[in-house]
């Protein structure tokens, strides 16, 4: 693999699962609670409790990263830091959702399933915000461009006349 990818790809692939494949498990899982599908709900469940793992491979894989990174002088160091600190977060986030999206799998009782699902969307959507927000940071370290704030609108029809 070191012939193809170093830590730094191997990073910038798996950061992105959590990010996208969580909120396509919660449109699973709203879609089955609309439907009123029992078997599709207990699917979609695990599917986003196995999206909730995919946190683990993001955050770890950081570590190796930021060892091939560091040492180049356009990486922001300090923003490194500020990614890493945000990826424990979500990381922790990500570990209290899939606990309770388990929960939620193995509860027989339709009334307490239906909570813990309710509790378990709500935490989802906490956790991807927060992901979100990780993958952000992540970007402000070697993407400077992120920073540039917008035209005012005048100058841009300014440029259009």
């Amino acid at each position: 693999m070191n012939e193809f990818m170093n830590a730094a790809h191997i990073h910038l692939l798996v950061n992105h699962l959590p990010i996208f494949s969580m909120p396509v498990a919660l449109v699973f899982v709203l879609f089955s609670l609309r439907r009123n599908n029992r078997p599709f709900l207990n699917f979609s469940l695990w599917v986003l409790f196995v999206c909730t793992l995919t946190t683990v491979g993001a955050y770890f894989s950081g570590e190796n990263a930021e060892h091939m990174v560091e040492k180049l002088e356009f990486v922001r160091k300090t923003m490194i830091h500020t990614h890493e600190d945000a990826g424990v977060i979500s990381l922790w986030l990500a570990g209290v959702t899939s606990a309770l999206t388990l929960v939620a799998i193995f509860l027989r009782s339709s009334v307490k399933k239906i909570v813990f699902v309710q509790i378990s969307i709500a935490a989802s959507l906490i956790t991807v915000a927060s992901l979100a927000y990780t993958g952000y940071l992540g970007g402000k370290i070697h993407h400077p461009e992120i920073d540039i704030k917008p035209l005012p609108q005048e100058a841009i029809q300014g440029d259009l006349k």
